[in-house]
């Protein structure tokens, strides 16, 4: 965050999953910085205490273990926790494989009064909220706005995206919302123009 831009992007380098699929490569593109919460990006663990713009921006990990690998099309990446302004720790790995990538946590702790929260999915979906939610075969409700919690969920799937597999089960958080944004929020010299996008998020709390 320099130059009064990347104001928001406080987790940007704890691990944000970027999944691209065939049907979807620019998920990452049209407005989506400039409407995702940037609280719950995608494969991140953090302590959502409030933080102000820019927050961090000079701050440098004092861990050492982070890297990875990768061999044809397998991979293994990984890196232990140390975001700026917060006690959590936690070690955070992932395995890349044809089709299918595992996503591990542990030692996850944090002694501020403040919820921790890890971000299974936070997907920009159509504008027309088409996009259907599958929980244990399931379609869950399309209605902007909704919002659920979770208990034993052992998979999900999301039209577009792909499905999550929980072994042994899992309590999560899922909000289907409406998120409206502009360039400037988050870049001092950007738009003041608003733009509305539909997300669908899934996390652990």
């Amino acid at each position: 965050s320099i130059n009064s831009e990347n104001l928001h992007g406080w987790f940007q380098g704890d691990g944000v999953t970027y999944l691209y699929t065939p049907a979807d490569l620019g998920q990452f593109n049209d407005d989506f910085w400039s409407t995702v919460d940037p609280y719950k990006l995608p494969g991140t663990t953090v302590d959502t205490a409030a933080r102000a713009d820019g927050a961090g921006q000079s701050h440098l990990s004092t861990r050492s273990w982070v890297g990875g690998a990768t061999l044809d099309t397998n991979g293994v990446a990984g890196l232990e926790l140390n975001p700026y302004g917060s006690s959590l720790t936690g070690k955070k790995s992932w395995f890349m494989f044809d089709d299918e990538v595992v996503c591990l946590g542990a030692g996850i702790t944090c002694n501020n009064n403040t919820d921790v929260q890890t971000t299974a999915l936070n997907r920009k979906i159509s504008s027309a909220n088409t996009n259907r939610f599958l929980v244990g075969g399931i379609t869950m409700p399309s209605t902007l706005g909704w919002q659920t919690n979770l208990t034993n969920v052992t998979w999900c799937a999301l039209d577009g995206t792909g499905g999550c597999y929980f072994p042994g089960g899992a309590t999560l958080k899922a909000l289907r919302q409406a998120r409206t944004g502009s360039w400037s929020q988050i870049n001092a010299g950007g738009t003041t123009t608003s733009t509305t996008k539909n997300y669908l998020s899934l996390w652990y709390d």
